[in-house]
């Protein structure tokens, strides 16, 4: 049983190997300017405001400073940094991690490259699960790590390359439904909540993707050949189980959707009806 053990994770250890070598080729030159360059083209600047959140929020840290509120923006006056409320705790956290340990270019780096790999292998583990081959597990993570969509945004939205929770959330939401037990139903809420932890577009298209599966299992009789309406009673227990992890994740990490939440209906002080305001914009804006 050992051996068998052993020969499978030499097999999956060979695999990522395999992806992580193709992340090297299809980013390179960077790996020989880690510390110093990021992607970009000669247009880039939002990418600039990472590299400055990066050093700011280890600045404010050490510091006891506030992160919503800067002199650093229009001084003396200052500005608020997150008004509209789109910040995610955890990539908070993240980022002063990386900020403690790698300078600004390097941060920035790691999470293209990581989150490319980490795109590549969670397709493999899913599309192999599914099809039972590894092969078109490695065609597939390759297709989906390493997109044009994933290179585009590295150069300029970093937030927008947390795709593999999409995967994750899927994956995990499979194993819940067909292996249940207490560790596939904390891999499931560790994957929602991770989900909800980095950009808030990847939390809408994780969870419209959730929703999508769950509508699947819903009218498609399981690993069956031919579209019908499941048992509701059968599949019970396992909508209970997921909606339970959900509705945890999304407790645990409420007070990030508080200002979100007040700028949305109005009900927010910090910025006045204008484009500043994502949520609440006047009819002027739409010029």
């Amino acid at each position: 049983m050992n051996k068998i053990a052993l020969k499978s994770f030499g097999g999956y250890f060979c695999i990522i190997l395999i992806l992580a070598a193709v992340c090297f080729l299809t980013t390179f030159p960077l790996f020989t300017r880690f510390d110093s360059v990021i992607p970009g083209f000669m247009s880039t600047d939002e990418s600039y405001n990472v590299i400055w959140d990066n050093w700011r929020i280890k600045h404010a840290f050490s510091h006891k400073l506030s992160f919503g509120d800067t002199d650093l923006i229009a001084y003396p006056f200052g500005g608020k940094t997150y008004a509209s409320g789109v910040v995610a705790f955890s990539w908070l956290i993240w980022t002063y991690f990386l900020s403690l340990i790698l300078s600004p270019a390097a941060s920035y780096n790691l999470q293209v490259v990581l989150n490319m790999l980490l795109m590549a292998v969670g397709m493999f583990i899913l599309v192999s699960y599914l099809t039972r081959s590894k092969g078109i597990g490695i065609f597939s993570g390759i297709i989906f790590g390493f997109c044009p969509y994933q290179f585009a945004r590295s150069w300029q939205h970093l937030s927008l390359t947390y795709n593999q929770w999409i995967v994750f959330i899927i994956l995990s939401a499979l194993l819940l439904k067909e292996k249940p037990s207490r560790v596939s139903a904390q891999v499931f809420f560790l994957s929602v909540f991770l989900a909800l932890s980095f950009d808030f577009s990847i939390m809408y298209m994780s969870f419209i993707s959730l929703l999508l599966f769950f509508i699947y299992v819903i009218f498609y009789g399981w690993r069956k050949k031919s579209f019908k309406l499941s048992s509701f009673s059968a599949d019970t227990p396992y909508f209970k189980k997921s909606l339970l992890a959900v509705l945890l994740a999304v407790i645990i990490l409420s007070p990030q959707f508080i200002l979100i939440l007040k700028n949305a209906v109005g009900l927010s002080s910090a910025l006045p009806a204008s484009a500043h305001n994502l949520y609440h914009r006047p009819f002027e804006d739409l010029f």
